[in-house]
């Protein structure tokens, strides 16, 4: 499978918002983000670290880029309103 089509399918869901962006420089950008629960935001990590995962989403922020605002930066943040299962009494 293409790294683009893979990198595409694992963030395809994740990814729900493009938000504008600027620095001191005054230069404007596009941030693709993504609040993610605590699975989604460890496999996020992961694939931070794989080059073929990095290069997927390099991909995907090319293609953004050509059709609306250049995407600088992909970032997540945990999703701290949802709540973990309660554990069963032993």
């Amino acid at each position: 499978m293409p790294v683009a089509r893979r990198g595409r399918r694992r963030c395809y869901h994740n990814f729900h918002s493009l938000r504008d962006g600027s620095n001191d420089f005054d230069d404007e950008f596009g941030v693709l983000y993504a609040t993610l629960p605590l699975a989604g935001y460890e496999a996020a990590r992961v694939q931070r670290a794989v080059k073929e995962d990095r290069a997927a989403y390099a991909v995907i922020a090319g293609v953004l880029s050509e059709i609306g605002p250049y995407v600088r930066f992909i970032a997540v943040s945990l999703d701290t309103s949802r709540q973990l299962p309660k554990p069963r009494p032993i």
